[in-house]
């Protein structure tokens, strides 16, 4: 088997998870995993028989000291794997690091992979944008996490090559017994940034508590600006857990949860959206393109249009109306839309294909 480094951040460890079983079975592998200065996210005891090599950061981005440690690490790695057969890289936010990645690698050998092809809005035309676009001028190899992102840096760089994997369902564990079975409850999870208006999502549940009982509102995730949202809150039936949110905690989380509420104004992918699905739990949803790929409205979870309070009202005030028959209409064709993403192919085979083409 061929060789393959494969290096990340300790802020994908969600996705890498799910992916890196495909790839041991095609490689021998080794993962090199960068861990921020922040909590750790990376845990190599769901990692079985895969080498993986850690690299802690411990300054911010901006500590002048942040610079011998992106230094140190990068050359660690690149010692490392400059002579293995392939190195697979999927792009972080450390500048400096990247920088060296750009001038060192040679594009012989490297595939460059991208969560995101086009940015999120709020970060979109920024300095780790122009440097993605240096990357994308030098390389040759490209994969991305989805079809339309693969797509629309194809249609940009038409002779680059390029292969996308879709993310499969993020499995956390277990669901543990329901804690609360008498009222209907809606979940907003994840890291709060302000293209997922978390905003919309409040002012619909302060509106929706004051009609109706037999109902709840989560919101789970951590938040840099928390103040400005918490000034909004008016109802008592929203339930908060602002902070980081270990991974050992996502199950009960979900297993308290009826519908993941997703109300964003951007996105590429998401990750929230994905353990909803490998937990069966319906989805409401902006009409993004990304969403509507993954939910048929009606079926799995609905659909509202983006940016509405109204709609997105109208379609959370029909869920609290829902007999429990046609609830669980909506949970097994989840299941069933599980069931396909599964089989549809891994990185590991993709990868294997991608480089024998």
């Amino acid at each position: 088997m061929k060789n393959l480094n494969y290096i990340t951040y300790d802020a994908w460890w969600d996705t890498d998870i799910t992916v890196l079983d495909s790839l041991k079975s095609r490689f021998n592998l080794t993962v090199h995993v960068i861990n921020g200065a922040g909590e750790k996210k990376y845990n190599s005891k769901f990692c079985k028989d895969i080498k993986i090599i850690e690299y802690n950061q411990h300054f911010k981005t901006w500590n002048l000291q942040r610079i011998r440690e992106s230094c140190s690490i990068f050359f660690s790695i690149y010692n490392k794997c400059k002579t293995d057969d392939y190195v697979f890289y999927i792009l972080g936010s450390d500048i400096l690091f990247k920088l060296l990645f750009l001038l060192f690698f040679s594009s012989r050998r490297v595939i460059i992979s991208s969560h995101n092809y086009i940015e999120h809005c709020d970060v979109r035309g920024g300095f780790n944008d122009h440097i993605k676009k240096l990357y994308y001028k030098k390389f040759k190899k490209f994969h991305f996490f989805s079809k339309q992102q693969s797509l629309l840096f194809s249609k940009d760089y038409p002779n680059k090559s390029t292969f996308f994997s879709s993310m499969p369902p993020k499995d956390y564990g277990i669901l543990p017994k329901r804690e609360n079975c008498d009222k209907v409850s809606f979940l907003f999870f994840g890291f709060i940034r302000e293209y997922k208006r978390l905003d919309l999502f409040i002012k619909a549940a302060n509106i929706i508590s004051r009609t109706y009982d037999n109902v709840e509102f989560y919101i789970a995730g951590a938040c840099e600006n928390w103040a400005y949202y918490d000034k909004m809150i008016k109802s008592q039936s929203i339930k908060l857990n602002i902070g980081f949110i270990n991974n050992e905690d996502i199950p009960k989380i979900f297993s308290n949860t009826d519908y993941l509420v997703l109300p964003y104004d951007d996105s590429t992918q998401s990750g929230p959206a994905l353990i909803a699905l490998n937990y069966c739990k319906p989805i409401i949803a902006s009409n993004l393109q990304v969403f509507e790929d993954i939910i048929h409205d009606g079926e799995n979870g609905y659909i509202f249009t983006k940016g509405d309070l109204t709609s997105l009202i109208r379609v959370m005030s029909n869920c609290l109306k829902l007999s429990q028959s046609d609830y669980q209409y909506l949970v097994r064709n989840q299941l069933i839309y599980k069931e396909r993403m599964l089989s549809n192919g891994s990185l590991g085979q993709k990868l294997c294909d991608f480089l024998n083409a």
